[in-house]
């Protein structure tokens, strides 16, 4: 009777240890996907409509703000001068601040969204263990969203892709990228073995596969993959 007290004990916290050990891990990646969405936002600010431009000129009431990719540079308003069109031009005050605070995650793609299945996470380059932890990743070997091509991204089905399992065909996928915006619309899903190295192959027009492990309710190392097909609608 003692020893069934100390086992159901023991069981009590190893079942303890393994739940806070899993939301540790959960908000380790909600930290990183907060500090990838927002060097996504300065990747989008920095890409401005005009190309060409070296950033975006913001002037609010006594400061100006330049924003570019290299970083965030504050001035404040010191004297202002009325001159002609004939003379040059008043430069800035010598004095001036980075903003280096703002986080910057290297490896980026960009931000993955499913709109009716309320999916939005970030997209990282590359598939390893680390990676898929905190994002879904990109395949290096497929093409990336802003080529013509077949981009794969993967990521696990008890995370960030278990809405997945309620994807339908003709749902809207959208990638924003610093590169532009690309939509997608599903056209299929099928179950393949994890060897089936078809779901990679390349295509002629653009379009993404997402891979995820199948059953989404398998306890252990799943035994399938689940695979959506979606197309470029342009």
């Amino acid at each position: 009777m003692v020893l069934l007290t100390w086992l159901e004990r023991l069981l009590i916290v190893i079942g303890s240890v393994c739940l806070v050990a899993f939301g540790a891990s959960l908000a380790r990646a909600a930290s990183f996907q907060r500090i990838a969405a927002l060097t996504l936002e300065r990747e989008l600010a920095a890409a401005t409509v005009i190309r060409g431009v070296s950033g975006r000129l913001e002037i609010p009431r006594l400061s100006v703000s330049m924003r570019t990719a290299r970083g965030i540079f504050d001035y404040r308003v010191s004297r202002t001068e009325v001159v002609g069109s004939d003379e040059r031009s008043v430069s800035a005050p010598p004095e001036f601040s980075v903003n280096e605070s703002a986080p910057v995650v290297h490896g980026l793609i960009g931000r993955l969204e499913i709109p009716r299945l309320n999916v939005s996470v970030m997209v990282m380059q590359g598939d390893d263990d680390a990676t898929l932890a905190r994002a879904v990743g990109h395949l290096s070997d497929s093409a990336l969203p802003w080529e013509r091509g077949n981009a794969v991204i993967a990521g696990h089905r008890d995370t960030f892709f278990r809405p997945l399992k309620n994807v339908r065909e003709g749902d809207e996928i959208r990638m924003t990228t610093a590169r532009g915006i690309f939509d997608y619309r599903v056209i299929g899903t099928r179950i393949v073995a994890p060897d089936d190295l078809s779901v990679l192959a390349p295509t002629e027009i653009r379009s993404l596969t997402l891979v995820t492990c199948y059953p989404f309710f398998y306890i252990g190392s799943a035994p399938q993959r689940f695979i959506i097909h979606a197309r470029s609608p342009h």
